[in-house]
């Protein structure tokens, strides 16, 4: 649930950032924020992978959360998708800019949500069967 309250936030914020740049005629704004937020995510990501079960950090699920050896796997998982997610919302940023790169941003951060929710659940599915 945290996952899709903190990508809800992040649209709303790039919304309003786009909104607020482009009526004081700079259109640099939602480009930073891009990137700012990509960078974000590949360090999230990229300490995903190592972290250990906890109540604060990581893919929190109720099927992660079954074993070490679910949350290894679902935060493994989840941590190199979330390095893809920043490389792509940088990029998306730099090269494309404006709504688009808002779009597509959101678009990834959901997409990236449902298939770790699903993968943790089949690595859940695998060690209790």
């Amino acid at each position: 649930m945290y996952n899709v309250v903190f990508g809800a936030m992040q649209c709303v914020f790039l919304y309003v950032s786009y909104k607020g740049t482009r009526m004081r005629s700079i259109d640099f704004g939602v480009e930073i924020i891009g990137v700012i937020l990509g960078i974000f995510y590949i360090v999230l990501g990229s300490g995903m992978t190592r972290v250990k079960r906890n109540a604060f950090w990581g893919i929190r699920t109720k099927w992660s959360m079954y074993n070490d050896e679910t949350w290894a796997e679902s935060n493994r998982f989840g941590g190199k998708g979330l390095v893809v997610i920043g490389i792509l919302t940088v990029l998306g940023a730099l090269l494309v800019g404006g709504m688009i790169s808002i779009a597509i941003t959101c678009g990834l951060f959901l997409l990236y949500v449902i298939v770790t929710v699903f993968y943790s659940y089949k690595i859940y599915k695998k060690v209790v069967d």
